[in-house]
């Protein structure tokens, strides 16, 4: 981890615009982790970013979703977020491209909203959409970070193909109604700030180092104990109903 903590430093003394020339970073969900993931990405110098997103702002977000505030109130989130980026970031002078996708990301559509992506960062509340990146990170090859927070606690899920466990070797996909959200359950807007921020940090990373996906770990938030944040092994399952555990070609 120490490592990592140090490479994740020195990347903010770095002009990263040519080590990341052609790259697209997207985000998957534009509230409490990608609006911190959005801002990580453009304070580095990350050349383009795609953001996918249905939702509108809401009052009872502002706490949590740092690009929004109550004049965005009924806009849609992707209305609202380049602006906003801008106002937070004033001398991004169009160093980061961002385009917006209004649109719910399913099984349907994920080829297509996701085609060309270098990494994905999914970010929503939305269970199912967790699984889908999961499966798209398998079936095509891209990297992808998986996150979720709910109370005090979250997680930061790398996944790729055959070089880490798949998010479904971990944790089972159960129907959407029997899952926890932060909507439903409430969420500490700091941590969520945190896992957006890490996440963001991790892609770059990942994208310039390229050893972060073979670690074969994944982090664990847990604001209620005394390690607030865990690095933890998780090995491939040969049963994995989405991987079992492949390590070369999808099957």
């Amino acid at each position: 981890m120490s490592e990592i903590i140090d490479k994740l430093r020195s990347l903010y003394k770095k002009d990263l615009s040519q080590l990341l020339a052609g790259r697209t970073v997207t985000l998957v969900g534009a509230g409490g982790v990608g609006s911190p993931a959005l801002i990580t990405l453009a304070a580095l110098g990350f050349p383009r970013v795609r953001v996918i997103d249905f939702d509108r702002v809401e009052l009872s977000n502002i706490p949590r979703q740092v690009l929004y505030s109550q004049n965005d109130v009924g806009r849609f989130k992707t209305d609202a977020l380049e602006s906003n980026l801008r106002s937070t970031l004033p001398g991004l002078d169009g160093r980061t491209e961002v385009e917006t996708v209004r649109d719910r990301l399913t099984e349907e559509n994920a080829d297509e909203l996701l085609r060309g992506s270098s990494l994905v960062i999914e970010g929503s509340d939305d269970h199912a959409a967790k699984f889908t990146i999961n499966d798209y990170a398998l079936r095509s090859m891209t990297p992808a970070i998986i996150c979720g927070v709910v109370q005090r606690e979250g997680i930061v899920f790398p996944v790729q193909r055959g070089l880490t466990a798949c998010y479904s070797c971990l944790f089972e996909d159960v129907s959407a109604d029997d899952s926890p959200t932060c909507a439903q359950q409430g969420v500490l807007g700091a941590l969520a700030g945190f896992v957006g921020a890490f996440a963001a940090e991790l892609a770059v990373y990942q994208l310039i180092f390229g050893s972060v996906f073979d670690r074969g770990k994944y982090y664990r938030v847990d604001l209620t104990g005394r390690l607030p944040l865990r690095e933890i092994g998780v090995k491939m399952r040969s049963d994995c109903p989405a991987c079992a555990g492949v390590s070369g070609p999808y099957v």
